[in-house]
């Protein structure tokens, strides 16, 4: 990896850093409201049904502020979802002084992973076999 590159990715992986905590701070403190009238989901506005990510913000803001119990119950992936985050910015500076990166296949394969199981779990609360916010 040429060197302007190298810099340009340390920057982007610290910045990402930098987002992540900053996200995780706001959440610490910021208490989004339950009130349905106030959802930005265009989904649920228009359906009254929980799209597949409806409480995950609030679901991050209960594990930002240790309630990892009410954060499991508001939606079953907060936890698996921050912990992804975290670890792949934290194996992200291994890879780059490997000088490997994800392969465009490597990324589709995550991203569709992810989206599977979000869908799995939306099914599954559509069928209430996990609590839903309906």
């Amino acid at each position: 990896m040429a060197p302007e590159d190298s810099r340009r990715a340390w920057r982007a992986w610290l910045l990402a850093g930098l987002l992540l905590i900053g996200s995780w701070a706001t959440l610490a403190v910021w208490t989004p409201p339950d009130d349905q009238t106030y959802t930005i989901c265009l989904f649920r506005r228009l359906t009254h049904h929980a799209c597949p990510t409806c409480g995950m913000t609030r679901a991050l803001a209960l594990l930002a502020k240790g309630d990892w119990r009410a954060s499991i119950a508001l939606h079953p992936l907060g936890l698996p979802l921050a912990a992804e985050l975290v670890l792949l910015w934290s194996l992200s500076p291994l890879a780059m002084l490997r000088s490997h990166h994800l392969s465009a296949r490597s990324v589709h394969v995550l991203l569709f992973a992810n989206i599977a199981v979000f869908m799995m779990v939306w099914v599954l609360r559509l069928l209430h076999v996990f609590p839903s916010l309906n």
